[in-house]
Protein backbone atom coordinates (compact mmCIF):
# COMPACT_ATOMS: atom_id res chain seq x y z
CA UNK A 1 0.00 0.00 0.00
CA UNK A 2 1.16 4.13 -0.57
CA UNK A 3 0.58 7.03 1.86
CA UNK A 4 -1.88 9.25 -0.66
CA UNK A 5 -1.76 12.81 -0.16
CA UNK A 6 -5.04 13.81 1.64
CA UNK A 7 -5.32 16.25 -1.56
CA UNK A 8 -6.07 13.50 -3.59
CA UNK A 9 -8.15 11.16 -1.59
CA UNK A 10 -11.50 12.07 -2.96
CA UNK A 11 -9.90 10.31 -6.19
CA UNK A 12 -9.98 6.90 -4.41
CA UNK A 13 -13.89 7.81 -3.97
CA UNK A 14 -14.66 9.83 -6.61
CA UNK A 15 -15.12 7.36 -9.54
CA UNK A 16 -19.20 8.07 -10.13
CA UNK A 17 -20.56 9.14 -13.35
CA UNK A 18 -19.77 12.43 -14.68
CA UNK A 19 -22.74 14.59 -15.51
CA UNK A 20 -23.51 17.71 -17.18
CA UNK A 21 -25.84 19.94 -15.84
CA UNK A 22 -28.02 22.42 -17.83
CA UNK A 23 -30.28 25.19 -17.18
CA UNK A 24 -31.51 28.61 -18.37
CA UNK A 25 -30.22 31.55 -17.35
CA UNK A 26 -33.48 34.38 -16.15
CA UNK A 27 -33.68 34.85 -20.28
CA UNK A 28 -33.69 31.40 -21.31
CA UNK A 29 -30.30 31.14 -22.52
CA UNK A 30 -28.64 27.81 -21.83
CA UNK A 31 -25.55 27.18 -20.28
CA UNK A 32 -24.33 23.94 -19.43
CA UNK A 33 -21.25 22.65 -16.97
CA UNK A 34 -19.51 19.09 -16.53
CA UNK A 35 -19.90 17.54 -13.00
CA UNK A 36 -17.88 15.11 -11.58
CA UNK A 37 -18.98 15.60 -7.98
CA UNK A 38 -22.54 14.40 -7.50
CA UNK A 39 -24.39 11.50 -6.11
CA UNK A 40 -27.72 9.84 -5.03
CA UNK A 41 -29.27 11.71 -1.45
CA UNK A 42 -32.51 9.80 -1.14
CA UNK A 43 -34.90 7.39 -3.05
CA UNK A 44 -38.85 8.91 -2.10
CA UNK A 45 -38.59 11.57 -3.16
CA UNK A 46 -35.31 10.36 -5.46
CA UNK A 47 -32.42 13.21 -4.72
CA UNK A 48 -29.53 13.81 -5.60
CA UNK A 49 -26.32 16.50 -4.32
CA UNK A 50 -24.19 18.33 -6.90
CA UNK A 51 -21.01 20.09 -6.04
CA UNK A 52 -21.68 23.32 -7.97
CA UNK A 53 -18.94 25.95 -7.81
CA UNK A 54 -20.75 29.10 -6.70
CA UNK A 55 -18.51 31.47 -9.07
CA UNK A 56 -20.14 29.23 -12.06
CA UNK A 57 -22.72 30.70 -14.37
CA UNK A 58 -24.98 27.27 -13.81
CA UNK A 59 -24.65 28.34 -10.27
CA UNK A 60 -25.63 31.32 -10.68
CA UNK A 61 -28.31 30.33 -13.12
CA UNK A 62 -30.03 27.94 -10.69
CA UNK A 63 -30.46 30.14 -7.86
CA UNK A 64 -32.59 32.06 -9.83
CA UNK A 65 -34.68 29.10 -11.88
CA UNK A 66 -34.49 26.35 -9.48
CA UNK A 67 -34.26 24.03 -12.01
CA UNK A 68 -31.83 22.18 -13.80
CA UNK A 69 -31.54 18.73 -16.07
CA UNK A 70 -28.30 16.40 -14.74
CA UNK A 71 -27.54 14.97 -18.22
CA UNK A 72 -25.78 11.94 -17.64
CA UNK A 73 -23.38 11.31 -21.00
CA UNK A 74 -21.89 8.44 -22.75
CA UNK A 75 -18.81 7.27 -23.72
CA UNK A 76 -19.04 8.73 -27.07
CA UNK A 77 -19.54 12.50 -25.58
CA UNK A 78 -15.92 12.29 -24.24
CA UNK A 79 -14.98 15.18 -26.02
CA UNK A 80 -18.13 17.13 -25.53
CA UNK A 81 -17.97 16.56 -21.72
CA UNK A 82 -14.03 17.69 -21.96
CA UNK A 83 -14.69 20.77 -23.88
CA UNK A 84 -17.57 22.43 -21.83
CA UNK A 85 -15.76 21.32 -18.36
CA UNK A 86 -12.79 23.52 -19.86
CA UNK A 87 -14.52 26.60 -20.05
CA UNK A 88 -16.33 29.32 -17.89
CA UNK A 89 -20.33 29.85 -18.84
CA UNK A 90 -19.72 33.27 -18.29
CA UNK A 91 -17.44 33.83 -21.18
CA UNK A 92 -18.55 31.16 -23.78
CA UNK A 93 -22.06 30.08 -25.03
CA UNK A 94 -21.19 26.55 -24.54
CA UNK A 95 -24.25 25.53 -26.73
CA UNK A 96 -23.37 27.73 -29.40
CA UNK A 97 -19.54 26.31 -29.03
CA UNK A 98 -20.59 23.03 -29.23
CA UNK A 99 -23.38 23.64 -31.71
CA UNK A 100 -25.93 21.82 -28.63
CA UNK A 101 -29.41 21.99 -29.44
CA UNK A 102 -31.65 23.07 -26.61
CA UNK A 103 -34.53 20.42 -26.88
CA UNK A 104 -37.54 21.09 -24.38
CA UNK A 105 -37.39 19.20 -21.46
CA UNK A 106 -40.45 16.95 -19.70
CA UNK A 107 -41.57 19.14 -16.26
CA UNK A 108 -38.83 21.59 -15.85
CA UNK A 109 -37.41 24.73 -17.56
CA UNK A 110 -34.08 23.96 -18.33
CA UNK A 111 -32.52 22.18 -21.44
CA UNK A 112 -32.24 18.50 -22.51
CA UNK A 113 -28.55 17.89 -24.13
CA UNK A 114 -29.33 15.08 -27.00
CA UNK A 115 -27.52 12.04 -27.35
CA UNK A 116 -26.87 11.33 -23.39
CA UNK A 117 -28.34 7.91 -21.61
CA UNK A 118 -30.35 9.25 -19.51
CA UNK A 119 -31.76 12.49 -18.12
CA UNK A 120 -32.84 13.75 -14.80
CA UNK A 121 -35.52 16.98 -13.94
CA UNK A 122 -35.03 18.40 -11.14
CA UNK A 123 -35.61 21.29 -9.07
CA UNK A 124 -33.72 22.66 -6.13
CA UNK A 125 -34.37 22.15 -2.84
CA UNK A 126 -33.22 25.47 -0.51
CA UNK A 127 -30.37 24.51 1.76
CA UNK A 128 -28.74 27.79 1.76
CA UNK A 129 -26.18 27.01 4.56
CA UNK A 130 -24.89 23.93 2.43
CA UNK A 131 -24.71 25.86 -0.98
CA UNK A 132 -23.08 28.76 0.82
CA UNK A 133 -20.56 26.59 3.31
CA UNK A 134 -19.92 23.93 0.70
CA UNK A 135 -21.28 24.71 -2.54
CA UNK A 136 -23.30 21.28 -2.23
CA UNK A 137 -26.87 21.87 -4.17
CA UNK A 138 -29.90 19.20 -2.94
CA UNK A 139 -32.50 18.38 -5.85
CA UNK A 140 -35.63 16.27 -6.33
CA UNK A 141 -35.49 14.18 -8.93
CA UNK A 142 -38.80 14.90 -10.65
CA UNK A 143 -38.96 13.31 -14.16
CA UNK A 144 -36.61 10.42 -15.05
CA UNK A 145 -35.56 9.34 -18.57
CA UNK A 146 -32.92 6.96 -20.18
CA UNK A 147 -31.60 5.26 -23.34
CA UNK A 148 -33.08 1.64 -23.56
CA UNK A 149 -30.24 0.50 -24.88
CA UNK A 150 -28.06 1.14 -21.67
CA UNK A 151 -30.79 1.18 -19.27
CA UNK A 152 -33.78 -1.41 -19.11
CA UNK A 153 -36.04 0.19 -16.68
CA UNK A 154 -34.71 -0.63 -13.54
CA UNK A 155 -30.69 -0.47 -13.96
CA UNK A 156 -27.89 -0.76 -16.49
CA UNK A 157 -27.65 -2.62 -19.34
CA UNK A 158 -23.88 -1.43 -20.13
CA UNK A 159 -22.13 -2.30 -23.11
CA UNK A 160 -18.86 -1.44 -25.00
CA UNK A 161 -20.77 0.41 -27.25
CA UNK A 162 -22.87 2.94 -24.85
CA UNK A 163 -21.29 3.09 -21.61
CA UNK A 164 -21.20 6.17 -18.61
CA UNK A 165 -17.48 7.74 -18.04
CA UNK A 166 -15.67 8.85 -14.95
CA UNK A 167 -13.42 11.19 -14.05
CA UNK A 168 -9.88 10.40 -13.13
CA UNK A 169 -7.86 13.16 -13.19
CA UNK A 170 -7.16 16.62 -15.18
CA UNK A 171 -8.40 15.46 -18.46
CA UNK A 172 -8.86 11.72 -18.36
CA UNK A 173 -11.64 9.61 -18.33
CA UNK A 174 -12.45 6.30 -18.44
CA UNK A 175 -15.24 4.53 -19.69
CA UNK A 176 -17.47 1.75 -17.41
CA UNK A 177 -15.96 -1.65 -18.18
CA UNK A 178 -17.79 -5.10 -17.94
CA UNK A 179 -20.55 -6.06 -15.54
CA UNK A 180 -18.78 -8.50 -12.90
Amino acid sequence: MIDVDLKYAYRLLGLGSVVMVSSYDENDVPNLMTCAWNCCLDFDPPKAILVLGSGSKTRANIEKTHELIINIPSNKQKDLVLAVGSKHGFDVDKFEENNIEAKKSKLVNAPVVDGCIGYLECKVIDEPEMQKKYDIVMVEIVAAYADEQAFDGQKYTLNSELTTIHHLADDKLVATGNII
